[in-house]
């Protein structure tokens, strides 16, 4: 049985369950009044809990320049009105729940530059705190953190000179995956989804910076962690774009048209 988000933030998931109410009920229609909604709930009281659960979420919640906090609520509330989140079984729910919650918490952006990097190191947070939420770990302490510090330093240059994740240490990363975590276990599809929650590029006119190969994603994305991948993909595209709907309806479909893609490649 998966750890359940409720059982240590449980407030977050019935306060996404009201935006979304108000959502179709019409009572917020601006992005405006949303970021505003979302902001006046997140209390002092309500980031300490959050940061005690999950490492560094107050450093991502007062990151200037990103509006990380209201993006990550914002894919919270973008899942639970997602048809493909309800399809899935209640154990596949509560490891995209997880991975909404853990996908951006190391992104530190710069004024007019995006953080490409926060991908691997998001990664490297989630499997030095997993074991204390009650997921399994096989390794030992000094084995997980020596795992982690690799992660978070897998980093390179694209020919602009912005750093970026360096899929060149994926094998690495992936062998201390299996062995610490396991592969398809709760806990390495926790870890896998959010180190692979931008390296399929979904839409067109946003490429990602670090791209899987073909060949990456048959040995990288397995059969197991496809259906909560693609249901990540689909809830953080939905958070940019929720009062566009033009763009809410095209991204969507990219997503689904890239994920059935994936699926016949690993098939």
């Amino acid at each position: 049985m998966v750890p359940r988000l409720e059982a240590h933030l449980p407030e977050l998931l019935p306060f996404a369950r009201e935006l979304v109410d108000d959502y179709h009920r019409e009572t917020i229609t601006t992005w405006e009044a949303w970021h505003e909604r979302i902001s006046m709930w997140w209390t002092p009281e309500r980031l300490d809990l959050a940061d005690r659960v999950i490492p560094g979420w107050r450093l991502m919640a007062e990151h200037p320049f990103g509006s990380n906090l209201v993006h990550v609520t914002s894919v919270v509330a973008a899942l639970l009105m997602l048809p493909e989140y309800a399809q899935l079984t209640p154990n596949q729910q509560r490891l995209v729940e997880w991975i909404v919650i853990f996908h951006d918490v190391a992104k530190r952006r710069k004024l007019g530059l995006r953080d490409h990097i926060h991908t691997f190191r998001s990664a490297a947070i989630t499997g030095g705190a997993l074991s204390a939420l009650g997921f399994p770990v096989t390794g030992e302490d000094n084995a997980v953190l020596r795992w982690s510090r690799m992660t978070y330093d897998a980093t390179t240059t694209n020919a602009k000179g912005e750093p970026i994740p360096d899929n060149a240490a994926l094998p690495r990363i992936t062998a201390g995956i299996r062995e610490l975590f396991g592969w398809d276990t709760s806990t390495g599809l926790i870890v896998r989804g959010v180190l692979h929650h931008q390296t399929i590029t979904n839409v067109e006119d946003d490429p990602q910076a670090a791209e899987l190969t073909p060949d990456e994603i048959r040995r990288y994305i397995s059969p197991e962690l496809l259906p909560i991948l693609r249901v990540f993909y689909l809830a953080d595209c939905d958070a940019w774009v929720l009062f566009d709907l033009d763009n809410r309806s095209q991204w969507r479909q990219s997503t689904l048209n890239v994920f059935a893609a994936v699926a016949r490649l690993i098939a």
